[in-house]
């Protein structure tokens, strides 16, 4: 089931886009794929396309490594996950129709109307759904649901524990300084490279938990 979204800039022409492709993999479980096209070229009155100037922002934004904006992406829809999840228990509690148990007026729910009729009409699931996951480990399994299929945050968190030995052994180089002369710097040492393997463990926990 794919979803599309176009929106607007206020203040100019130029366009959004937004597009989720979302794939049922088993009963209560989809993968889902999200396309940012990110502002469209606009156009002058005959119509010729006006490529956009790029931003300071945008600059920044290119610079930045892929496994950063996949973690601060799945942590922005970690709330998604587990709201959608709880509520999908609830509606089969209630039972009856989607349009029937929820009262969806916005003219924003038209895509969940939409994504019902088409799931009632061409992806029935004759099987109940699982039971509810209580534990958070299982329901944000990030691992086994993003990172072994994403070759960039596989690249990053080698990159993590890579950095995480070396900064180890500047930690124990540290430690040894300290116990010198150089007691002061390998002092500083220590305190830096503890906050940087505090860092680098919450990074970890981000392609895993």
């Amino acid at each position: 089931f794919t979803l599309v979204y176009n929106g607007d800039y206020i203040g100019n022409n130029a366009k959004f886009d937004l597009t989720t492709i979302n794939i049922p993999t088993r009963p209560g479980w989809s993968r889902s794929i999200v396309i940012m096209g990110g502002p469209s070229p606009s156009t002058d009155e005959d119509g010729n396309s006006i490529k956009p100037k790029e931003s300071f922002a945008g600059k920044v934004f290119k610079k930045i490594p892929v496994w950063v904006i996949h973690q601060l992406s799945n942590r922005f829809l970690d709330s998604d996950l587990a709201f959608l999840h709880y509520q999908e228990q609830e509606r089969e509690k209630r039972g009856g129709d989607s349009s029937s148990v929820y009262f969806m007026p916005a003219p924003a729910d038209r895509a969940i109307n939409a994504f019902r009729q088409w799931k009632t009409k061409y992806a029935h699931v004759p099987l109940p759904l699982p039971p509810p996951i209580k534990s958070r480990s299982v329901l944000f399994d990030r691992y086994s649901q993003h990172t072994i299929h994403c070759r960039h945050c596989q690249e990053g968190l080698k990159w993590v524990r890579k950095s995480a030995l070396r900064t180890k052994g500047a930690l124990a180089l540290g430690v040894l300084m300290a116990a010198t002369k150089f007691h002061i710097l390998g002092g500083s040492v220590v305190v830096l490279s503890i906050g940087i393997l505090a860092l680098l463990k919450f990074l970890e926990k981000g392609f895993l938990v």
